[in-house]
């Protein structure tokens, strides 16, 4: 006998831009938001470059919150974009490092399931699930 059991292990965000730019720039700061870190003060930040091809701009965005997420947590650092440069079927970000003592809060996967971009008037909507 077995039974199958209602179980929130998501949480989905839904992020709100002008352009591509914002949403990398969002969908990050709020992956780090809710992380909820423990900074270190006295480390000097780092820098890294993410360079992805892609074929849209969903693709684009799971794998690069994938890529920082896998980061995040080998490198023991929370990553803000510092620039970011969008070309024909690729995109190259820039990111500053600031190492943490600590998380509050785990993601363990940035998932494609119900990952969504859609426009309204001049205004783009990502939504997207994370496994928690």
């Amino acid at each position: 006998m077995f039974q199958l059991l209602p179980h929130t292990a998501d949480i989905k965000f839904k992020i709100i831009s002008k352009n591509l730019k914002g949403l990398i720039k969002e969908s990050l700061k709020a992956i780090n938001f809710y992380l909820k870190p423990k900074i270190i003060k006295k480390t000097n930040p780092s820098k890294a470059k993410i360079i992805l091809n892609y074929k849209n701009e969903v693709e684009l965005l799971i794998d690069y919150l994938s890529k920082i997420l896998i980061k995040t947590y080998v490198e023991k650092k929370l990553f803000r974009v510092s620039k970011c440069e969008i070309l024909e079927g690729k995109v190259k970000i820039e990111l500053i490092g600031f190492k943490f003592e600590s998380l509050t809060r785990e993601i363990k996967a940035i998932t494609y399931h119900q990952a969504n971009i859609s426009k309204d008037r001049n205004k783009i909507i990502f939504e997207f699930i994370a496994d928690v």
